[in-house]
């Protein structure tokens, strides 16, 4: 059989990405401002992320293919606050406290193996290097999870 030109060859990466290393977090949430109790009484079950999110990301071992990863901050930390909208509507906000002049983008979402996926995004300077961090918020309130290192050959960081 012969081989048509381009058969066989690994997939180009379409995003221009060099290199991953898988990480894993840890740390502890402090709740801001008690869930609700529904009208019945009965309290509020589910995820409930408002306050202040303390971890720490290790990389995981043997767990990618970036050499000279560099290594992860001391401690990561971000809060969450409800806010009105214009129109009164009531929306979660996520402030990354570590360094606030990195770019970043944070978001919380219900599900994940807790009760809270958090999603941390942190981008270099230049863009090429992005932190991707997931802890998990258990009822207990500790945070586990996982997240990742990137590396790109260009810039991943859009407004």
């Amino acid at each position: 059989m012969v081989s048509s030109p381009g058969e066989n060859l690994e997939p180009t990466d379409m995003l221009g990405r060099e290199c991953t290393t898988e990480l894993t977090t840890s740390g502890s949430f402090v709740q801001s401002t008690p869930p609700p109790v529904h009208e019945d009484g009965t309290p509020y079950t589910g995820c409930w992320p408002l306050g202040t999110w303390t971890f720490t990301a290790a990389l995981a071992p043997a767990m990618g293919s970036c050499e000279n990863t560099p290594a992860p901050l001391a401690q990561y930390q971000f809060k969450v606050e409800e806010k009105l909208d214009a129109m009164g509507d009531a929306y979660q906000q996520t402030t990354y406290l570590t360094d606030p002049g990195i770019r970043y983008r944070g978001k919380i979402s219900q599900g994940g193996d807790g009760l809270c996926e958090g999603e941390l995004d942190l981008f270099s300077a230049d863009g090429k290097e992005v932190w991707i961090l997931k802890p998990e918020l258990y009822a207990d309130n500790h945070l586990g999870g996982s997240g990742e290192y990137q590396r790109f050959n260009k810039d991943q960081w859009i407004e």
